[in-house]
């Protein structure tokens, strides 16, 4: 019976330890923890100051980052291209060789 017990001491024992460890551990790589780059609440890491200087250098052209940041629309791109450079699905005419 006294060596039941301690059998099953021993395995609490190392359950608990192997379990620490394991916490520890992926405490230490950062899978409990934030990312640091990938947060998406962005305005709330930045300074008074950075939020100025970023809303101050907007140009004519609002991309996303800024629209969150500094509350403003963004700009839609514009994705110019020429009706002539353009297919509608059907293939371009072949032009005669002989023309």
């Amino acid at each position: 019976m006294l060596r039941k017990k301690t059998s099953l001491n021993i395995v609490s024992i190392i359950a608990i330890l192997v379990t620490s460890i394991a916490v520890i551990t992926l405490g230490e790589f950062g899978i409990f923890g934030i990312a640091q780059g990938q947060g998406n609440d962005t305005t709330s890491l930045l300074t008074p100051d950075q939020k100025a200087a970023i809303c101050s250098s907007i140009g004519s052209h609002v991309n996303t980052t800024e629209s969150r940041i500094c509350g403003i629309p963004t700009t839609p791109s514009s994705n110019t291209t020429s009706s002539e450079n353009t297919t509608t699905g059907a293939e371009a005419p072949i032009a005669d060789a002989g023309e």
